[in-house]
């Protein structure tokens, strides 16, 4: 009894120990239609932590030219998921068509900041039945380098489908092997990687087919949201030109900040390049700014709207001094970013500077609500 006792223990265990164990996705899935792909030499992986440009060049390749990748595919996948701003991240693998024709290739990296991608050819040498091998042949192939990330502007032979699909553009000609190699560098907190995939222009087709409906349905949504507030901004800009009151123009104000804020965050689903997909760095420059400013002109449209100086002369003079902290803390963050791109620390302070502001925020609509005035209740309930 007592050892089966044991037994049952060890065995409840061990199931305990499997299931807490990740399941890692597949560090280069090949994803065709076709058969002609073929992964050559297995993807292997590095982790450097030299704190190199944010960018790929040939130097970035000379650091690793002759080292070897021993790092394994588990430790690479945990270290981009929960610490990677201190490293770059290296992963290569052979490619080879062996179909009659040329190969467009997508290769899939998640959202990550940075990705630079060369495909370099592979030399070959003709086989000699009896002696030493003749000098290396030339390849078909130049060499392409593809340097692609969500905070970079998409490459400019991206097809529409590799756009909307987040993938970089490889050509692979027939009969012709070649090197992979990727570089990965991960600054902020925003992204997503389920491991590196690589496909063919049949199963992007395919994939974005069997996605479409989900895809449109996001696009309408956020098309429906980002007409209403433009709606309302052109209803507040005609009444500002006919009233010319001045809370007209912070109001109209702060809905653009707003929509702009949305627009940083969705501009990609719309497929058009506006504002923020031509220069992605600004999302993260502005990603708090454009939250930050709509406080403070709303601040100010509501001291315009209540007459302030005027009604409440003691509660104006606090209003004041809390709009000039908004606006010189909006300008320090945009600094500090600007500087470090360090978005960790950045969140901490903007969580804990927006609590205190919340917190100031219902005391001064507790006071307001003391005075039962209809347009108090009418900007309260507007708040809310």
């Amino acid at each position: 009894m007592k050892r089966l006792s044991l037994s049952t223990c060890f065995f409840l265990i061990c199931l305990l120990v499997r299931a807490q164990q990740p399941d890692y996705p597949s560090h280069l899935n090949p994803v065709t239609a076709t058969r002609w792909l073929v992964i050559s030499d297995s993807p292997v992986c590095c982790i450097d932590s030299i704190n190199t440009s944010r960018g790929g060049t040939i130097r970035d390749i000379a650091t690793v030219r002759d080292r070897v990748f021993t790092t394994s595919w588990p430790r690479f996948y945990d270290q981009l998921i929960n610490s990677p701003r201190p490293y770059v991240f290296w992963l290569q693998a052979g490619l080879r068509n062996e179909g009659d024709s040329t190969l467009d290739l997508s290769l899939a990296c998640g959202n990550l900041d940075f990705v630079d991608v060369w495909l370099l050819p592979e030399r070959t040498h003709a086989a000699q039945p009896n002696g030493p091998r003749e000098p290396a042949l030339r390849s078909p192939m130049s060499p392409q380098y593809v340097s692609d990330g969500a905070l970079r502007t998409t490459p400019a032979r991206d097809s529409y489908l590799q756009r909307q699909s987040h993938t970089v553009p490889l050509k692979l000609p027939a009969h012709t092997s070649a090197r992979l190699l990727i570089r990965v560098r991960q600054l902020t907190d925003d992204y997503r990687f389920d491991g590196f995939a690589i496909s063919d222009a049949a199963s992007i087709a395919a994939g974005f087919v069997r996605n479409l409906p989900e895809d449109n349905s996001n696009l309408v949504i956020q098309m429906l949201f980002q007409g209403f507030l433009l709606c309302q901004l052109l209803y507040v800009l005609v009444q500002w030109f006919i009233v010319r009151r001045p809370e007209y123009w912070y109001y109209f104000l702060y809905m653009f900040l707003i929509a702009g804020y949305f627009l940083s965050k969705q501009e990609p689903l719309f497929g058009v390049r506006l504002f923020f997909t031509r220069w992605p760095l600004l999302r993260i420059y502005l990603g708090k700014t454009l939250l930050i400013l709509p406080y403070y002109v709303y601040f100010r449209f509501v001291r315009s709207y209540l007459d302030f100086p005027r009604d409440y002369p003691r509660l104006n003079y606090w209003f004041i001094r809390l709009e000039y902290f908004l606006l010189a803390y909006a300008v320090l963050d945009f600094v500090y970013m600007l500087l470090t791109f360090n978005r960790g620390v950045q969140t901490l302070v903007y969580t804990i500077v927006f609590s205190f502001i919340f917190l100031i925020s219902i005391g001064f609509t507790i006071y307001l609500a003391r005075f039962r005035q209809p347009l108090v209740y009418f900007i309260v309930s507007g708040s809310l």
